[in-house]
């Protein structure tokens, strides 16, 4: 599961992270709420979950969830405005090999 924000990182395609997953993934899926995402891994329904630029407020209550549930959770940068972050929760199998493929470094 992932999220994609247009203006991730400046003079990268904005499709070039969600490019980057899907060639390494069965199946990638943009549903459009971090929320839902977060508790699809928390149920087991998706195995990791990926989002370049988003907010707090947009995953600490799912995030919790995910973490209480055995999910592992990472904020893997900060961004320049306020609460802004990227943000990944997995099964806790997929973590590692999840970040390695990342385009940004993380």
């Amino acid at each position: 599961m992932t999220g994609m924000d247009k203006n991730l990182m400046p003079g990268i395609p904005p499709l070039a992270c969600f490019e980057r997953i899907v060639t390494h993934c069965r199946k990638a899926r943009i549903a459009g709420s971090a929320a839902v995402d977060l508790c699809w891994v928390a149920q087991g329904a998706a195995d990791g979950y990926f989002e370049g630029s988003i907010y707090l407020w947009d995953v600490a209550a799912a995030g919790l969830i995910a973490r209480q549930a055995g999910a592992t959770t990472e904020v893997l940068a900060t961004r320049a405005e306020p609460y802004q972050m990227s943000f990944i929760a997995t099964n806790g199998h997929i973590h590692a090999p999840l970040k390695a493929i990342l385009p940004f470094g993380y």
